[in-house]
């Protein structure tokens, strides 16, 4: 769990939270939102449940009036306002039995850490959930020098200044091969 502290990044307002990338852990329930806050899934429970008219509910309610004196979600009083699907996400939801201050968590990553990766793929409006795994994720665990960790890196991105590479990229040079005079000189001819 991330808890951030004075030399953490400040706590976002609640327009930055409706984004989906924080939402906070329940910790001490009275001063969550029921309706407005991030804090069982990634979004806010209006948006989860398509509410468009919110004078239709009671925004003030806390997530402490569905908290029991023995720590446990009161069903019933949930049962009022939630279908079964939403009610099952809210009963997964934890509460702490000591009390905790809230913290914010980063919302886009499993482990709720921040990274700059999954801050990338927000701002491109990409979903890191569905992100494909990359076939060549192997090559940073080998036991090897690191520097040969990114040749190789570089060998599977063709990021590799071959002739035929710099002549596409506008420098006027002779592309063919230097050692057998024969054809362009690119990643393929040189390595395969």
């Amino acid at each position: 769990m991330e808890v951030y502290t004075s030399q953490s990044p400040p706590i976002p307002e609640r327009n930055s939270m409706e984004s989906g990338r924080y939402h906070k852990n329940v910790e001490d329930t009275t001063r969550i939102h029921f309706w407005l806050d991030n804090w069982c899934v990634n979004v806010n429970l209006v948006t989860l449940l398509n509410i468009s008219d919110i004078s239709q509910i009671d925004t003030s309610l806390m997530v402490s009036h569905f908290v029991t004196d023995a720590k446990e979600w009161d069903v019933m009083k949930l049962k009022e306002l939630l279908d079964d699907i939403h009610l099952q996400l809210i009963l997964a939801t934890p509460i702490p039995f000591n009390p905790m201050s809230d913290s914010v968590c980063w919302g886009l990553s499993g482990n709720r850490d921040f990274s700059t990766k999954t801050e990338i793929w927000a701002a491109h409006g990409l979903n890191i959930k569905n992100s494909p795994s990359w076939e060549y994720s192997w090559i940073w665990h080998l036991n090897i020098i690191p520097i040969l960790k990114v040749f190789l890196w570089q060998l599977c991105h063709a990021p590799l200044p071959t002739r035929g590479v710099l002549l596409s990229r506008g420098l006027q040079i002779n592309p063919i091969c230097a050692l057998c005079n024969a054809t362009s000189e690119d990643m393929d001819h040189l390595f395969l």
